[in-house]
């Protein structure tokens, strides 16, 4: 069945997804500045202090002037078990560049002393620091979501946060590190 439309009726046809095409790429135009100013409008993060696996006390502001990638973890997370590997592999590459990656074991008393023993196998060298109490979870990962990592640059701006853990997101992490790195 062929519809035929006169030629006024063709030109109000066009007119309206002409109108409607113009809307869209408004829409989508302003979304995309949205997304400049807001990676211009880094915020701090709050300060915090943690002791890590040794018994050590550690705050982040002792790291200011360093790239820091922080990411919550736990034992009984499958996809963290995933991604710890490649966070120490970032240590390893970019520590001597400024990067400090600070991994926050969330375990609660009854998987806390998995903890040691995982690190300990793993023979992880970043800094792992625990938050039994949850405070820092609260804090600056209130969903508690796990894995849950947050990049903040050298003056202690929050840049980048991701949940979850998917092959691949390394690369992502990697290019976000080397920028990062790259900034004054």
């Amino acid at each position: 069945m062929a519809i035929y439309m006169n030629g006024s009726a063709r030109q109000k046809s066009v007119s309206s997804w002409m109108k409607v095409l113009a809307v869209c790429l408004f829409f989508f135009s302003t979304l995309s500045f949205t997304n400049t100013a807001a990676a211009q409008d880094r915020s701090l993060v709050p300060d915090f202090e943690l002791a890590n696996i040794s018994g050590d006390r550690v705050e982040l502001s002792d790291f200011r002037g360093s790239v820091v990638l922080i990411n919550f973890w736990a034992t009984w997370c499958g996809p963290c078990q995933q991604e710890l590997p490649i966070l120490q592999g970032f240590h390893d590459r970019y520590s001597d560049q400024g990067l400090v990656v600070l991994t926050i074991a969330t375990d609660g008393p009854e998987t806390f002393s998995r903890v040691r023993s995982l690190v300990r196998r793993s023979r992880w060298t970043m800094q792992i620091l625990l938050d039994q109490e949850g405070g820092v979870t609260s804090l600056i990962n209130p969903s508690a979501s796990t894995p849950f990592t947050i990049f903040i640059d050298r003056q202690g701006r929050r840049v980048y946060t991701h949940s979850g853990y998917n092959a691949g997101d390394e690369q992502d992490y990697e290019r976000r590190i080397q920028a990062l790195l790259a900034e004054e």
